[in-house]
């Protein structure tokens, strides 16, 4: 079976664009704090925090480096009450983040317990039997 999830080069934005987006509609949905209090919540320079959100302002590092490194993305994202991960996923809602993505293996498993769930007789099983 196909792999579903969306490649590296079919992305319509980079990675760095979309945590900025993210960012941006999770800071939103706080009240819009200022970089400033988000950067004192992270423990993060205000500058820090303002290169995530606009990168396209953001001067390059002496490598060329324009992308946040991940312990910032870590702390911006719990300071606003989410995970690193969660910032990283198109089509993120700050209202409704998405939740971990099950592998195989986990899938199955609750698959098979919501079937065996579904074909209880309801009318001889209520949970409370002796």
């Amino acid at each position: 079976m196909p792999d579903a999830s969306p490649s590296i080069g079919t992305m319509s934005r980079s990675l760095v664009q979309i945590i900025a987006d993210n960012a941006e509609a999770a800071r939103q949905a706080a009240g819009a704090p200022s970089f400033r209090s988000l950067a004192a919540k992270a423990g993060l320079a205000p500058n820090t925090v303002r290169a995530v959100f606009k990168p396209a302002e953001r001067a390059p590092s002496q490598r060329g480096d324009v992308s946040p490194r991940m312990d910032v993305v870590e702390k911006l994202a719990e300071a606003m009450g989410y995970q690193a991960w969660q910032l990283m996923q198109e089509g993120f809602e700050p209202q409704d983040p998405p939740t971990r993505v099950l592998n195989k293996r986990e899938a199955d498993f609750y698959r098979r317990i919501e079937d065996a769930y579904r074909g209880l007789d309801k009318g001889r099983f209520d949970g409370n039997s002796d």
